[in-house]
C-alpha cells in the first residue's frame, strides 16, 4: 500500500484553476482515509518515553519496512 499526502498532491495542480481542478479534487476527496501516524513522529515519541516496548517499536518499524521493500519488488515485477 502507498500512502501520499492529498493536500500536497492537490497544490501540484491548484494553478489549473479550472474544471480540471474542481474535477481532480473530487476525486482525490473520495479516496479511502486512514487514521496514519508517521514513522518521525512514532520514533520521537518512543525516544522520548523511553519506556518497555521502546525497542519493539523501533523493531515493528524495520521489519515493516523490509516487509513493504518486498512487497513493492514483487508489484513491479
Amino acid at each position: 500500500m502507498r500512502l501520499i499526502n492529498a493536500e500536497k498532491l492537490k497544490q501540484h495542480y491548484a494553478w489549473w484553476e479550472d474544471d480540471r481542478q474542481k474535477l481532480f479534487d473530487e476525486i482525490v476527496d473520495q479516496q479511502k482515509a486512514i487514521d496514519a501516524i508517521p514513522v518521525e513522529w512514532i520514533l520521537k515519541w518512543s525516544a522520548e518515553h523511553m519506556e518497555y516496548g521502546t525497542l519493539s517499536v523501533e523493531r515493528m518499524l524495520e521489519d515493516w519496512s523490509k516487509e513493504s521493500s518486498k512487497n513493492m519488488a514483487k508489484n513491479t515485477n
